[in-house]
């Protein structure tokens, strides 16, 4: 079956709540979402559940994930704008494009996922 066989984190490696739930909207983000970026939310539900097995969660950090998932688009929104002004060869418009419409969808859907996630 599906079991959750662990987690590396090397950007922020911490025990701190703030970080750990940014690290899991960026896991909800990448490999809990369709390739448009929605999220998926039976693999989310998978996710969560197998987490919980080993770290638990209070409502309260729950509540939270989807607005940190947000977070974590306007973040990339914010490098990929960095990127198109400092280093204009690599930087990839789409990305603008493909991240303010991942950040506004999260944004109008926040309680909706919130309600299916519990």
């Amino acid at each position: 079956g599906k079991a959750l066989k662990g987690i590396i984190d090397f950007d922020n490696v911490s025990i701190v709540n703030d970080v750990l739930l940014k690290d899991l909207a960026v896991v909800l983000q990448q490999a809990c979402s369709y390739s448009d970026k929605k999220l998926n939310i039976s693999k989310a539900r998978v996710f969560l559940r197998e987490y919980r097995k080993f770290k638990g969660l209070s409502k309260e950090e729950i509540s939270l994930l989807p607005e940190m998932i947000l977070a974590v688009f306007i973040e990339d929104f914010n490098y990929a704008y960095w990127m198109l002004v400092n280093d204009p060869q690599r930087a990839r418009l789409d990305r603008l494009v493909k991240y303010s419409k991942s950040a506004q969808w999260y944004w109008n859907n926040r309680y909706s996922i919130l309600e299916k996630l519990k």
